[in-house]
């Protein structure tokens, strides 16, 4: 081997590691110097992912791999974007220096900026392959099962006997968000894992904005199918007004779309890409934070779970009634009778399809929720990530 540059011992020191200048490439090597196989680079260098450029140093950079062995299954840019430099906080021209703490953050000094960076990555090679496993093989699973699903909802609930029943408009309105929140969302982020060179500044933008738009409309669409089961079985007459469809057609599920597509605008403005991330910074990624506890974690599952205890508490007192109200049916009476029990049904099977939706959403939920309002108060660092 020519111009070795650079030496690593592995821990149980049965291997060694060297890096080749002349040709790009680290090569391995047993300990007895017998064995040798390329476990990096090729013999032209060059800015691909496959490839090397001036491999002067080879530092070590392993963390949770008990034996210390080189892992290069896959090869993942950590720090910068393939083939660029730049003189910004994001990236770094000609870094010659690497260390980690305990932490497994990254340090490197900057020779061309005068800087010392540091950069916050993921350290564990188990949570690491996890993500890559949910990224290959559950998000496009969830993909096809999520449309399949919201497809089926659209087709039943586009129906003349069901589109009667106000709440189900909302239903269908929610279907259609969520095939957007599906595409737009699970499915860029599917494409853009081994694309980092994809993540642009427009990507963030228009990615994030509709993501967030989409689900808060989906979430306040079921917030108010909860509402409009709330007032179906209220005693006050206004109040059950509020449960036609021309209320839920031409005027809830509007105002809730337009509310929605305001909201969120400020993800097109401050939203910026650092180290292939979409990332949020200074005041703006507080604000992030508060508005993903209250908007996210706070208001939609308070809400949905107090429409729904109102609705049961109207339902036990109808109920209450009807047992203390009871004549015998004759004639006429006897068929509306029958209708009434129909309709109740169907009233029935859309208060348990929701209650199904409401249930999933807020132990889905609650930990996230949780987990974000504990960061926020105690270790808030200024930068924060979308929420989705």
């Amino acid at each position: 081997a020519r111009h070795l540059s650079g030496l690593v011992l592995d821990y149980n020191e049965e291997y060694f590691y060297l890096t080749q200048s002349s040709d790009n490439r680290i090569i391995q090597y047993t300990k007895d110097a017998r064995q040798n196989h390329v476990v990096a680079g090729q013999h032209e260098t060059g800015s691909a992912l496959y490839q090397l450029h001036n491999t002067l140093l080879l530092i070590e950079i392993i963390l949770d791999v008990p034996e210390g062995t080189l892992v290069v299954g896959g090869v993942t840019i950590i720090v910068g974007t393939n083939g660029e430099e730049n003189t910004n906080n994001e990236l770094s021209q000609h870094p010659n220096g690497l260390a980690f703490d305990s932490q497994g953050n990254l340090y490197a000094s900057d020779y061309q900026n005068n800087q010392v960076q540091r950069f916050a990555i993921e350290t564990s090679s188990t949570l690491a392959y996890i993500q890559q496993v949910v990224t290959y093989y559950g998000y496009p699973l969830i993909i096809t099962v999520g449309c399949l699903g919201n497809f089926l909802n659209i087709f039943l609930l586009s129906k003349k006997a069901l589109r009667t029943i106000s709440c189900n408009n909302y239903f269908l309105a929610s279907s259609f968000t969520n095939l957007l929140i599906l595409t737009v969302g699970l499915a860029t982020t599917v494409y853009v894992y081994d694309r980092p060179w994809a993540v642009s500044q427009i990507y963030c933008q228009i990615r994030n904005y509709l993501v967030n738009a989409c689900q808060q409309i989906s979430r306040f669409m079921i917030i108010a199918a909860c509402f409009d089961r709330f007032a179906l079985c209220s005693t006050n007459f206004r109040l059950r007004q509020f449960c036609r469809t021309s209320i839920a057609r031409y005027y809830v599920i509007p105002s809730v779309i337009i509310v929605w597509l305001i909201f969120p605008i400020y993800t097109l403005i401050f939203i910026i890409v650092v180290n292939n991330s979409c990332t949020y910074v200074d005041t703006v990624a507080l604000y992030n934070s508060i508005y993903g506890i209250t908007m996210v974690g706070f208001a939609p599952p308070t809400l949905m779970a107090t429409f729904s205890l109102l609705t049961f508490y109207n339902l036990k007192i109808k109920q209450q009634r009807r047992q203390q109200v009871r004549q015998p049916v004759v004639g006429n009476g006897q068929g509306t009778m029958i209708e009434n029990r129909k309709q109740q049904k169907k009233d029935q099977q859309v208060l348990a399809m929701l209650m199904i939706q409401v249930v999933f959403y807020i132990s889905t939920t609650t930990i996230a929720s949780a987990n974000l309002l504990y960061s926020t108060l105690t270790s808030y660092s200024g930068v924060a990530k979308s929420n989705e």
